[in-house]
């Protein structure tokens, strides 16, 4: 899907180096927790395309979240395509939903947390500080108290970045072992999308079981058991010292 909008309103996100901006439209666009949409303010003019992510404030409203470029204002026209990746999957039959931040991008899972509570889940939410205020009914602990969550969810969703996803996956390996968890762990990795799909230069690649699998085509959210989280700290180490 592609799609032309006016920006009608930029503000700073939570996360260090990123904005939200509300869409002006009144087309509804299928958003959903851990999407990845592209977006271009000038077509003609970015040289690289804008990776943007589907957020939630604490009232419900959409909007897109990502590192965008200084050039974009409010009143600007804003090309977006997408959504690429299915997003997170939460299953009907989840009563036990445990989101985890690894950074202050927990408008990232507020949609997630919103779905699980329309099931009817228990729900908690794992992180140092959340800048949104969260339904009474979800429980918060520090990311240091995982004993208290990790074993006891039947759904896990993390987000971070690359290095804090592939750290916070190792301590748990260490503390749990990853196999003691067979199913129902969903990661969302936020990368840069230079190329937005059309070059496949490999920037955004990350190791996988087999292979590599592509942000840039698969989304950003992958079950945790598709990734080589060894390899992966390999990878995070020799990106570190180029």
């Amino acid at each position: 899907m592609k799609s032309h909008f006016l920006i009608e309103q930029i503000f700073h996100s939570a996360v260090e180096g990123e904005v939200m901006i509300r869409l002006s439209s009144g087309e509804q666009l299928p958003f959903s927790a851990g999407q990845l949409w592209i977006g271009f303010h000038d077509p003609m003019a970015d040289l690289l395309p804008t990776a943007l992510y589907p957020a939630m404030d604490e009232r419900g409203e959409w909007y897109l979240a990502g590192a965008i470029p200084s050039g974009w204002q409010a009143g600007g026209r804003l090309s977006i395509h997408g959504p690429i990746g299915r997003g997170f999957t939460l299953p009907r039959s989840s009563r036990r939903v445990a989101c985890v931040s690894l950074d202050e991008g927990v408008h990232y899972l507020m949609p997630l947390m919103q779905q699980a509570v329309r099931q009817g889940a228990e729900i908690v939410f794992c992180g140092e500080h959340s800048p949104l205020r969260l339904p009474a009914l979800i429980e918060v602990f520090s990311l240091n108290q995982r004993e208290e969550w990790w074993q006891w969810a039947d759904f896990i969703a993390v987000q971070g970045s690359l290095p804090a996803v592939a750290a916070f996956f190792k301590e748990i390996d260490e503390k749990f072992s990853l196999s003691s968890k067979k199913d129902g762990v969903e990661v969302m990795v936020r990368q840069p999308v230079y190329c937005a799909g059309m070059a496949e230069c490999g920037v955004c690649a990350i190791p996988a079981r087999k292979g590599w699998l592509l942000v840039c085509r698969k989304g950003v959210v992958f079950d945790y058991s598709q990734i080589n989280w060894s390899a992966l700290g390999s990878v995070e180490n020799q990106r570190g010292e180029s």
